[in-house]
């Protein structure tokens, strides 16, 4: 049994990056989650190139650099894309919208950082699959919170030990927690202060 559930326990965790880039596109569209899957894996080659390349040169510093700057392009045309107009009120909205695609791009960074000194394996064989749930996890890819790659793979990993009746007990007050912020907070100054303007 215990065979069993350890097998549907990394099933599950296999299907983790698919439900979520299934919510990216149904949320998101599939032009966008096709970008954002090409600059995963573009990542994610790079991040193995860049590290042989630091463990020739015998120094990350390099490497880093252009690693920074490969995930900098990547966001860059971002920055040209023009949204449909809601109004002549629209310019802050869409600033606003790129606060998730900055998520990735800190993410990005971040993995390519730890790849050029060697604290992130990107030849392992479950490698990609670990970047990918990292960068597309869909309960924080827009809001957070922000985390490094070896706290998220060491939290994804130890979920089946962390879940005792404690410990769900504490999850199930904490969204509800989240919840009553989001609709007596976040809702209430929507209404006051969001929607008049034409913010939704």
């Amino acid at each position: 049994v215990g065979h069993r559930l350890s097998g549907l326990h990394e099933n599950l965790l296999l299907c983790l990056p698919v439900l979520s880039l299934a919510c990216l596109l149904v949320m998101n569209g599939l032009i966008f989650t096709a970008l954002l899957v090409a600059a995963i894996v573009t990542v994610w080659l790079r991040a193995r190139a860049l590290l042989a390349w630091a463990k020739r040169r015998g120094s990350h510093g390099l490497p880093l650099l252009t690693g920074w700057l490969i995930v900098n392009a990547l966001y860059f045309p971002l920055f040209f894309i023009t949204l449909p107009p809601f109004g002549d009120y629209m310019t802050v909205g869409e600033l606003v919208l790129f606060w998730g695609p900055a998520f990735v791009v800190f993410r990005l960074l971040h993995y390519i950082h730890q790849a050029c000194k060697s604290r992130v394996d990107p030849f392992a064989p479950e490698a990609f699959g670990k970047l990918l749930h990292f960068i597309v996890h869909f309960p924080s890819f827009w809001f957070g919170p922000y985390q490094k790659f070896s706290q998220f793979s060491e939290e994804v990993a130890s979920c089946k030990e962390r879940q005792t009746g404690k410990n769900q007990r504490k999850g199930w007050f904490r969204i509800l927690i989240g919840v009553a912020k989001f609709m007596v907070i976040f809702h209430a100054i929507n209404i006051d202060y969001f929607y008049p303007h034409g913010y939704y």
